[in-house]
C-alpha cells in the first residue's frame, strides 16, 4: 500500500496549536516560541505571524447559556476570535495584552416564583502589537484578571408593573394634549378680543 504525499503549503501553513492552560488569577504571560531537538532555527527568517480561531477564559459556554447572555457581554467572550495578526519586520515578537473580568448573569426568571438561570463566564479585551528584539521571535499572551467581578442582573418585568407603566404613558399623553388645548383655546381667545 502506497502512502499519500503530505504536503504542508496544501493542507495548512505553520503550526496548529489547541489546547487549554490552568492558570491563577494572579497576572500571568504565555509565551509561545519554536523549538526543537533536531533543528535549528535562523531567527531573522521566523515570522510570528497568526490567526485566532478561538481564545476565551473559563469553562466553554453551551449554546444554551450563550443565548441567556446579553449581546454587549457575547462580543466580549471572544474578543480575538477570526483575527489575524501579521508580523511585518525581520525578528517581530506579536504580544496580546489581555484584560479578564469575571462575569456572571442572573436572568431570565419566572416572575413571581422566584425561578432565574444563572450564568458564570470571563468577557475580556485585548490590545495587540508587535516589537522587534535581537531574541528569538516568539507569541506572548499577557493576561491580568480584574478584582472586579461584573455581576449582571436581569429581572424580568411583571405584569403590574406593565400595566402602571402603560397608565403613565397614557396618563402623560393626556397630560400634554390638554396643556396644547388650553394654550391654543386661550391664543384664539387673545386674538378674538384684539379684533373686536
Amino acid at each position: 500500500e502506497e502512502e499519500e504525499d503530505w504536503v504542508e503549503s496544501e493542507t495548512h501553513e505553520g503550526c496548529n496549536l489547541f489546547g487549554f492552560v490552568e492558570v491563577s488569577r494572579a497576572p500571568g504571560a504565555m509565551h509561545l516560541f519554536p523549538h526543537a531537538a533536531r533543528h535549528s532555527f535562523n531567527f531573522s527568517s521566523l515570522n510570528t505571524s497568526h490567526h485566532i480561531d478561538h481564545l476565551s477564559f473559563g469553562l466553554e459556554l453551551s449554546a444554551r447559556e450563550r443565548r441567556r447572555l446579553p449581546p454587549h457581554v457575547t462580543e466580549q467572550l471572544a474578543a480575538l476570535d477570526g483575527s489575524w495578526f501579521i508580523a511585518n519586520k525581520a525578528r517581530e515578537t506579536l504580544e496580546h495584552h489581555v484584560n479578564i473580568m469575571p462575569t456572571s448573569v442572573q436572568g431570565g426568571g419566572v416572575a413571581g416564583r422566584g425561578l432565574s438561570q444563572f450564568v458564570q463566564t470571563y468577557q475580556f479585551t485585548a490590545t495587540s502589537h508587535g516589537r522587534t528584539r535581537e531574541t528569538m521571535p516568539s507569541l506572548v499572551i499577557s493576561f491580568d484578571v480584574s478584582p472586579i467581578h461584573a455581576q449582571i442582573v436581569d429581572e424580568g418585568q411583571t405584569l403590574a408593573d406593565f400595566v402602571v407603566n402603560l397608565c403613565a404613558i397614557v396618563g402623560g399623553a393626556f397630560a400634554v394634549f390638554g396643556i396644547i388645548d388650553s394654550l391654543v383655546f386661550a391664543g384664539g381667545s387673545a386674538i378674538r378680543k384684539k379684533r373686536f
